[in-house]
C-alpha cells in the first residue's frame, strides 16, 4: 500500500466514527474500496482492427482475447492480475455473473450487451499473467473500436475517462494518420487532462523510414489536439513480438504515477 493509503486503512474505523458523528459517513463510504484496493484503469483505444486485442494477447503471452470479433459483439474487457484465474461479467443493471475462460475466448457476451443510454456491461478477467504483476495499481482495458455506431459503446468509452489513470491510443500503421473518430475522442480527452501513450501497431508492414515518418505525423497530430505530447510513443508488431518491451516500459511509467493519483482522488477529498 501507498503511505497515505496504509494510514487511511489502519485508521478506517476511527474515520468512520468521526464522520458518523457529523452524519457524514455516506461521504466516506465511496472511498472505502479504493482505500482497500486501489486500481485505476488504462484503456486501449483505437479503431476496430487496430490491433488492440492482438497486442494485449502478446503482452499476456496468451490467446485470451478474440481477434475475430465484430463491432456488434464487442464489450469492454478489464484485465487484472490475480494468483488464480477468475472471470466475471457485469450486467448493465449491476448484476454480476460468473464466467468461464471459454466465455471470454468465444466472446459469449450477449447477456451484457445493450444499445441504449441506460448503461453498458463489461467483463473482468482476473488472471495470473506475469506482465500484469508489474502493474499492481493498473487494470488494462480492451475497449470496443471507436467507429462503432452503438450508443452503449460510446457511453462506455466516455465513462472510462473518469476512471482512468491514462489512455493508450492505438493506431495501425496501415492507417498512416489519425482517423476522424480518434481525433474527436482526443478532443474530449483534452478536457480531462488524462495522460496518453501512443502505440503504433503492425510495424512489420512498413519499412523503417515509413515507420518513423508515420509515427512522427501521428504524434504531431496528438500533440496538436491535446496541447501536449504523448508521454511515450512506441511502435510494435504483435505478430513478430517487436517493441513489446517498450510497451511494458511505457505502462510502467504510468504505474509510477499511481500514488500521486491516489492522493488526488482519495486522500485529498477525505482530508477536505
Amino acid at each position: 500500500m501507498f503511505k497515505h493509503q496504509q494510514m487511511l486503512n489502519d485508521n478506517w474505523s476511527e474515520l468512520n466514527a468521526v464522520f458518523s458523528t457529523y452524519q457524514s459517513s455516506h461521504q466516506l463510504d465511496k472511498y472505502g474500496q479504493n482505500v482497500k484496493d486501489f486500481i485505476m484503469k488504462m484503456p486501449l483505444v483505437g479503431l476496430f482492427s487496430a490491433g488492440k486485442s492482438s497486442l494485449l494477447n502478446k503482452l499476456l503471452d496468451d490467446k485470451l482475447l478474440s481477434v475475430q470479433i465484430t463491432p456488434e459483439t464487442a464489450i469492454a474487457t478489464e484485465l487484472h492480475f490475480s494468483e488464480s484465474d477468475n472471470f466475471v461479467g457485469h450486467k448493465p443493471n449491476g448484476d454480476i455473473v460468473e464466467l468461464s475462460r471459454e466465455d471470454i475466448v468465444t466472446q459469449n457476451f450477449s447477456q451484457f450487451l445493450t444499445n441504449d443510454e441506460n448503461g453498458y456491461g463489461y467483463v473482468a478477467a482476473h488472471i495470473n499473467a506475469a506482465v500484469l504483476k508489474n502493474f499492481p495499481h493498473l487494470s488494462l482495458v480492451d475497449l470496443p473500436g471507436l467507429e462503432s455506431n452503438l450508443i452503449s459503446h460510446s457511453k462506455m468509452i466516455d465513462e472510462y475517462i473518469h476512471q482512468s489513470l491514462a489512455y493508450a491510443i492505438v493506431v495501425s500503421i496501415e492507417d498512416g494518420e489519425l482517423r476522424a473518430s480518434t481525433q474527436n475522442f482526443l478532443k474530449e480527452l483534452k478536457i480531462s487532462n488524462t495522460p496518453v501513450i501512443l502505440i503504433i501497431t503492425k510495424s512489420d508492414l512498413k519499412l523503417d523510414t515509413d515507420i518513423q515518418a508515420i509515427s512522427q505525423k501521428v504524434e504531431q497530430s496528438i500533440t496538436s489536439l491535446l496541447g501536449r505530447k504523448p508521454i511515450q510513443s512506441v511502435t510494435v508488431s504483435a505478430r513478430k513480438g517487436h517493441g513489446i518491451h517498450d510497451v511494458i516500459a511505457a505502462i510502467e511509467q504510468i504505474e509510477a504515477q499511481a500514488e500521486t493519483q491516489f492522493d488526488q482522488v482519495v486522500t485529498l477529498p477525505i482530508v477536505n
